[in-house]
C-alpha cells in the first residue's frame, strides 16, 4: 500500500495565556504570628507559557506523566520529564565514561538510553528533544489539528517531532527523514513538526487528515532536526557541536524520546534484577541512579529499533462528540506528577553542579489505594539519595511505599530535589516545598500529620528540614544520613565543615522526635559521624532513637527493605505548633535570602537577629502558665532485632508537661541581638507578664499578639521584666 506523501509543517506562533491559579490546599495554618516553613510552602500556583493554551486549545494540562484523556474536543497526552536520552547502546557504568559521550548522563546517572546531546550548551542544553505534552482536535473542516510541547526550546529549529499515523491502510515501516524503521508499524502518514516557538515550546500542525468518527494509531518520536537535509541528525560515536553522540558501535535510530508510554517502569527493581537484566553492567556508580529516570522500556525499544508496544489509539469520535473521559489519568498508586515552579532559571539540564533548570518539575507521589479523599490524609516526605532521583524509592526500596504509605494511610511524596545532589538546600529546598504545595492543592492532606524520611543524602535533609522547620514535621527518620555535606563535617564534629552542618542546629529538634539508622561498616557515612550524632541527641535529652547494624554498609538497609517500625515511629500524635517551650537556634549561613529562604523562625518566634561577632543566635523560651502533667522520660532498650540486629541509644516520653501557674517567660538568648515572640501562642495570658531573662549580648524584644505590639530592651547579662500585655 503506497502512502500518502509526508507532511512537514513548520509551528504556528502561539501567543501567551496564563495558566488557571489553583487554590491553596491543605496547608498548616495558625492563628497568629510566623507560619511554618518558607513562603515557598504558600505561593499561589506558579505560571508558564509552556502548556498554556490560546486559539481553540483550552483544556489544562494534565501534569500527570504517563496519562493522556479526552477533554471537551482534544485528545491529551502527559510524557515524562527529562527522559530524552534514547537508545540503550552500551551496558558499560555510565555509558564508558572514559569517552565522555553523554555528559548528562555523567552529571545525573542512573539513564538506560546513552545518547549525548550536541556540545553546544546554548541551542541544545543536554535536553532539546524532550517531549512534554501531545494534543489532538478537529478543525471546523473535520481536519486533524495537533500540538506538541517540549520541554526545553533554546533554538527554535533545534529539534523536531514525528508523529506516525496507522490507519489501518496497510503503510510502510520506514519513518523516511533518516529515521528507517521501527517496528511494524504500518505507517499511512508521518507529520513532522520542528520550528517549534520559543516562548510556549509548542509547534502546532494542521494536517489535512481527516478521520472522520474513526480511530486511529498513532505514534510519537523526537530527535534532533537538520534543516538543510531535512533529516533527523543521526547519532555519532561521539558528540560535536552540532551532532549528537553515544553510538558506541551500534548503530541507533536518531531518536531521543517516544511518547505514548502509559507504564514506563523505572528499570529493575533490586540489584539482582539488575544484574539479570544488565550482566554485563557493574554494581557500582551506575548501579547507585540506575533506574531513576522513566525512560528504561524507552531505551530498550529503541535499542531494538521496535516500540510497536508504544501507541496511543485515538477516538476521533469521542473528540468530536467533546467527551470527557479521563479513565486513563491515574489518582491512586504511585504517580509521576509535575509542577510549575516559581523559579526562573532557564531552561534544560545543567551539567556542572547537577541541576534541571527548566520550570516544569516532576516528582512523584504515592497515593495509597485506602485514600478517597473524604478524610484528610498524613504525608511523609521521602527524601532521595545522592546521585539518585526522584523514583529511588520505587527501585529501591519498594517496601518503603507499603510500609510508609499502605500501612498508614499516608501519602509519599519524593521531590527531585531539581537533580541528584542539591543537598536539599537553595533551589533543591525551593523545589521539596514547591511540590509539596502542588500536592497540596490536589490532595486533602492533613497538615497537622506530615513526617519527614530520607536515605544517606535524605537524611541529611531530615536532619536539616526537621531542624530548621521543627514545627512542620511530627517527626523524623533518616537512614544512614550524614550530619553535614561535606562528610567529614560530622566525625569531626563541626571542626571540618561546609555551611550547612545541620549537627549545629539539633538544638531545634526539641519537638520533633528523631530516628537514626547507621551501618557499622558504612563506607560512605563514617561511623564516627554516625557515632558523634547519636551522642548529640543523647546530650540535648530530647526524644530520639540512634540504632547502629553491626556490619552493615552503606546500602544494606536498603537491600534489606523493611520500614515497619520506622513506620510506627513517624506515626505521632498531630504538629503541636504552640509549645510552651520552644528552642531555636537560628545559623544565618544556612540561608539563601536571594531565593527567599531566610530560617529565622518556628513556632512563635520569628525575625531571630544574630548579635555581632556571633555565628549563630539561639532563643529558649518558656512561658510559665499552666499546671502540671506529668510527663515520664524512658531509656529506649539497648538491642534490638527489627529489621536486623542492632544495637541502640535513645529517649522517649510519655506524657505531658509541667509548668508553674504564673504568667511569665523564662527566656534565654545566646549570640541574639533582637528576637520576636508571640506569647499567646505558647499560652501567656493578657495582664501582666514577667520576663526573666540571660542574654549574652544587648538585644531587642518584641512581643506580639492580640494585644498588639511591646518593646523590651534587654542588656546583656539579662534581668527581670514586666510588661502588661
Amino acid at each position: 500500500m503506497r502512502r500518502t506523501p509526508l507532511l512537514v509543517i513548520v509551528a504556528i506562533m502561539l501567543p501567551l495565556a496564563a495558566l488557571p491559579v489553583r487554590a491553596a490546599g491543605s496547608l498548616p495554618s495558625v492563628a497568629m504570628g510566623p507560619r511554618p516553613g518558607p513562603d515557598a510552602l504558600y505561593r499561589p500556583a506558579a505560571t508558564t507559557p509552556i502548556l498554556t493554551n490560546a486559539g481553540e486549545w483550552a483544556a489544562p494540562p494534565l501534569m500527570v506523566s504517563g496519562a493522556a484523556a479526552y477533554d471537551g474536543g482534544e485528545y491529551l497526552y502527559q510524557d515524562y520529564a527529562y527522559d530524552a536520552y534514547g537508545a540503550n547502546t552500551s551496558d558499560a557504568p555510565f555509558a564508558q565514561p572514559e569517552t565522555v559521550p553523554n555528559a548528562a548522563d555523567l552529571a545525573f546517572g542512573g539513564m538506560t538510553g546513552d545518547l549525548a546531546y550536541p556540545t553546544d550548551v546554548a541551542t541544545y542544553g543536554h535536553n532539546a528533544a524532550d517531549i512534554l505534552e501531545f494534543r489532538a482536535r478537529l478543525d471546523d473542516t473535520g481536519r486533524v489539528v495537533y500540538r506538541v510541547t517540549l520541554n526545553t526550546v533554546l533554538d527554535a529549529a533545534a529539534a523536531a517531532v514525528a508523529i506516525g499515523v496507522d490507519t489501518g491502510a496497510g503503510g510502510s515501516d520506514d519513518w523516511g527523514y533518516g529515521i528507517g524503521s521501527l517496528g511494524s508499524l504500518g505507517l499511512d502518514h508521518v507529520v513532522v513538526a520542528t520550528g517549534f516557538d520559543p516562548a510556549t515550546n509548542q509547534a502546532e500542525v494542521a494536517t489535512g487528515l481527516q478521520p472522520g468518527g474513526a480511530t486511529w494509531r498513532h505514534y510519537l518520536i523526537a530527535g534532533l532536526w537538520d534543516a538543510n537535509a531535512n533529516a533527523f541528525k543521526p547519532i555519532q560515536e561521539q558528540p560535536s557541536a552540532t551532532m549528537p553522540g553515544g553510538a558506541h558501535g551500534t548503530a541507533p535510530p536518531p531518536v531521543f524520546n517516544v511518547g505514548f508510554r502509559f507504564d514506563e517502569p523505572m528499570g529493575p527493581g533490586s540489584l539482582g534484577g539488575i544484574l539479570a537484566d544488565d550482566p554485563n553492567n557493574s554494581v557500582g556508580a551506575r548501579t547507585v541512579g540506575y533506574g531513576h529516570w522513566r525512560e528504561h522500556a524507552q531505551a530498550k525499544a529503541l535499542a531494538a529499533r521496535d516500540i510497536s508496544g508504544m501507541h496511543a489509539d485515538v477516538d476521533f469520535g469521542a473528540i468530536a462528540a467533546e467527551t470527557d473521559d479521563f479513565s486513563g489519568v491515574p489518582t491512586r498508586g504511585y504517580l509521576s506528577r509535575l509542577y510549575v515552579s516559581h523559579l526562573d532559571l532557564g531552561e534544560g539540564a545543567r551539567v556542572e553542579r547537577p541541576m534541571l533548570r527548566g520550570p516544569i518539575q516532576p516528582y512523584s507521589l504515592y497515593v495509597p489505594p485506602s485514600y478517597d479523599g473524604s478524610a484528610a490524609a498524613p504525608l511523609t516526605l521521602a527524601l532521595h539519595s545522592l546521585s539518585a532521583g526522584y523514583n529511588q524509592y520505587r527501585v529501591f526500596a519498594p517496601n518503603l511505599h507499603r510500609d510508609l504509605g499502605d500501612e498508614r494511610d499516608a501519602l509519599i511524596l519524593t521531590p527531585a530535589g531539581r537533580g541528584p545532589d542539591g543537598w536539599y538546600h537553595d533551589e533543591a529546598e525551593i523545589d521539596t516545598f514547591e511540590a509539596w504545595a502542588d500536592a497540596a492543592a490536589r490532595y486533602t492532606l492533613d497538615a497537622n500529620q506530615v513526617s519527614v524520611y530520607g536515605y544517606s543524602m535524605g537524611g541529611y535533609g531530615t536532619y536539616k528540614y526537621a531542624a530548621q522547620y521543627p514545627d512542620l514535621f511530627t517527626a523524623g527518620f533518616a537512614v544512614v544520613g550524614p550530619a553535614d555535606e561535606n562528610i567529614l563535617g560530622g566525625p569531626t564534629a563541626g571542626s571540618i565543615e561546609d555551611a550547612h552542618n545541620t549537627y549545629r542546629i539539633f538544638e531545634n529538634l526539641r519537638h520533633v522526635p528523631i530516628m537514626g539508622w547507621f551501618g557499622t561498616n558504612d563506607e560512605l557515612v563514617p561511623v564516627a559521624g554516625s557515632l558523634n550524632v547519636a551522642a548529640r541527641w543523647q546530650q540535648l535529652g530530647y526524644e530520639h532513637e540512634a540504632d547502629f547494624f553491626p556490619g552493615f554498609d552503606h546500602f544494606a538497609l536498603s537491600i534489606v527493605d523493611e520500614w515497619k517500625r520506622g513506620a510506627a515511629w513517624l506515626g505521632r500524635a498531630p504538629v503541636d505548633r504552640n509549645p510552651s517551650r520552644v528552642t531555636f537556634k537560628y545559623l544565618p549561613e544556612m540561608d539563601n535570602a536571594a531565593l527567599g529562604l531566610v530560617h529565622d523562625h518556628a513556632y512563635w518566634v520569628e525575625d531571630v537577629r544574630v548579635a555581632g561577632g556571633a555565628r549563630a543566635g539561639l532563643v529558649d523560651a518558656a512561658v510559665m502558665n499552666g499546671g502540671c502533667t506529668p510527663r515520664y522520660r524512658v531509656a529506649i532498650p539497648p538491642a534490638g532485632t527489627d529489621p536486623a540486629p542492632h544495637v541502640k541509644s535513645g529517649l522517649r516520653y510519655y506524657g505531658g508537661t509541667c509548668t508553674p501557674p504564673r504568667n511569665s517567660i523564662e527566656l534565654t538568648l545566646d549570640g541574639v541581638a533582637a528576637a520576636t515572640l508571640w506569647p499567646q501562642r505558647g499560652g501567656a495570658s493578657l495582664g501582666t507578664l514577667t520576663i526573666e531573662a540571660a542574654s549574652t549580648a544587648d538585644a531587642t524584644l518584641t512581643l506580639k499578639g492580640t494585644f498588639g505590639t511591646r518593646t523590651v530592651a534587654i542588656p546583656a547579662g539579662g534581668g527581670t521584666f514586666t510588661v502588661v500585655l
